[in-house]
């Protein structure tokens, strides 16, 4: 019943089912219970052979009778807790080294480690020998040792015992697993943008740039992190450079279409690409079109003009050398309707003002004005563009001939405004 109990009290302090106690049953029958738990604390932080188990057993039988002996001599209770606590050099001579290497990691943290531990800890993807695994478990040892002398650098030391003692493949296959999961994120995430901005619209489309993507998040975390470690800051910017040139194309389009400007006719054609039925090459077209403005306005800073690069102007020439003329007319409607929409509702609040309508002839005659004022101001926007006699022939015949009734408008305004003359 006693030793029932025992089990039931370390399932409790593990949290854990009684089906996976730590402890084998060789350990419950030969300590007692205040030890036992200290026991199963430390394997709770590592997996403890049975030996191991009562080794450790011993070690704390050992360090409970000191302690009493210390109490007995009048040595002040939080000195002797302190001494009573298990030592990393008493566990280091106990454990084994691969169950010491896996404690070490648990209570400290990678961090708070050589990373040769991390390294061991992951042999079996990594593919290391068993040399290979207690040497590195001995210089983690070691230079755990030198970490507070002053000067010393743990993770590169680190990185140079594991350059020597692994071969390349091992060592890169170990910085592979160490940014799989944060590579997979990052290549997600760029997915997921690609999607919320057109780019990618379709499952295949997904199947077509998630491999192309996640290979540059993978391959660039890799390099970095290695030439990081190994304190190379020449090599580590120059092929920082160098990846950052091998980004995949669909995401240096993004990241050029994220910086153009909300005003952007370029940016606001590429977000009404399906309105416009634009293909994959013409959205192509316009992104490079775009960085080719910019760097036509740097030219232009640098020329010392005094007259002002109109970006606007420059991007609009770009859709229509990218676009077909139905296309960008129809663009221009797209970005005009709106205000077309504004203009006609004013134009009718007038009308009726005037009483020159009647409520039952409002969508008629909205259609009517809606249709003038969109033909209007896209030929003033192309006045805008090109500021040639054609352009403003163009405006100029639209406005000669808008509809009947916004005549009487204006003529119904201007005899208000003769009335209003003060005549002397």
């Amino acid at each position: 019943m006693k030793r029932l109990f025992i089990i039931l009290l370390l399932a409790l302090v593990g949290k854990s089912n009684l089906l996976y106690s730590q402890l084998s049953p060789g350990t419950l029958y030969r300590f007692p219970t205040h030890i036992l738990l200290r026991i199963e604390e430390t394997a709770q932080k590592t997996a403890l052979c049975e030996d191991s188990q009562i080794r450790l057993g011993n070690y704390f039988i050992k360090k409970d009778s000191l302690a009493r002996e210390a109490l007995s001599q009048g040595t002040p209770w939080a000195e002797v807790a302190e001494q009573y606590k298990a030592t990393d050099e008493g566990l280091l001579r106990i454990l084994s080294p691969l169950e010491y290497n896996e404690y070490r990691l648990t209570t400290r943290g990678i961090s708070g480690c050589s990373r040769l531990r991390d390294i061991v800890r992951l042999q079996g993807s990594v593919g290391l020998s068993e040399d290979q695994v207690a040497e590195l478990l001995r210089q983690s040892v070691w230079l755990e040792k030198r970490n507070d002398e002053k000067g010393f650098d743990l993770s590169l030391q680190d990185f140079r015992v594991t350059d020597s003692l692994l071969t390349r493949e091992q060592h890169m296959t170990y910085y592979r697993l160490k940014n799989e999961a944060e590579a997979t994120r990052a290549a997600q995430r760029h997915l997921l943008e690609l999607e919320n901005d057109g780019f990618c619209s379709t499952s295949t489309d997904s199947a077509r740039y998630y491999p192309a993507i996640l290979g540059y998040e993978l391959n660039t975390r890799i390099r970095l992190a290695y030439l990081k470690d190994s304190g190379n800051k020449i090599k580590y910017e120059q092929e920082k450079a160098s990846l950052e040139g091998q980004e995949p194309v669909i995401l240096q389009q993004l990241r050029v279409y994220k910086s153009m400007p909300w005003w952007s006719v370029s940016k606001d054609a590429i977000n009404q690409r399906k309105e416009m039925n634009l293909r994959r090459t013409q959205v192509d077209s316009l992104i490079s079109g775009f960085e080719a403005c910019l760097q036509q306005e740097e030219a232009y800073k640098q020329s010392r003009s005094n007259t002002r690069f109109d970006r606007k102007i420059a991007e609009y020439k770009q859709l229509i050398a990218t676009l077909s003329p139905a296309q960008f007319n129809h663009y221009l409607r797209l970005q005009r309707q709106d205000q077309a929409t504004e203009n006609a509702g004013r134009q009718w609040e007038n009308l009726l003002k005037y009483k020159l309508v009647e409520q039952k002839d409002h969508n008629q005659v909205i259609n009517e004005l809606y249709a003038y004022e969109l033909k209007l101001l896209v030929a003033t926007e192309w006045v805008y563009i090109d500021n040639s006699r054609k352009h403003v022939f163009a405006r100029q015949d639209i406005s000669d001939n808008k509809p009947e009734l916004l005549k009487q408008l204006d003529a119904a305004r201007k005899k208000e405004a003769e009335s209003k003359i003060v005549r002397f």
